[in-house]
């Protein structure tokens, strides 16, 4: 979730730092989901961003960092279509082949008073 006044980009960073301890520059976004209201939840908007591809570093130091997962594992898309909701996997599905066509660039401005 991103914090008060923080593109969404930006919370993307954070939460991969703070969840993974894995430290990205994000800019490419691949798709924006709106996700109407369901259960206790209102409507959201969702992001799916292109983190690049890993080094080999990079995912051996990939680490749970608080108690919100408890892994971190990676899966083919037919893989995970099997194991995410259709309302999650369905712009998973989307932005794939926007990541070979590079997707969009994230600009992110601060209203001018």
């Amino acid at each position: 979730m991103t914090e008060a006044n923080e593109p969404p980009h930006k919370a993307a960073e954070r939460e991969l730092r703070e969840e993974l301890g894995l430290d990205l520059r994000i800019r490419t976004m691949l798709v924006v989901d709106w996700l109407a209201p369901h259960g206790a939840w209102d409507d959201s908007l969702m992001f799916i961003f292109d983190g690049g591809i890993l080094s080999d570093r990079q995912i051996a130091i990939l680490r749970p960092m608080d108690d919100e997962l408890l892994a971190c594992r990676f899966y083919s898309l037919a893989a995970a279509r099997g194991l995410l909701r259709p309302y999650v996997y369905e712009p998973v599905d989307a932005g794939a082949p926007r990541r070979r066509s590079r997707g969009t660039e994230i600009s992110a401005r601060r209203r001018r008073a």
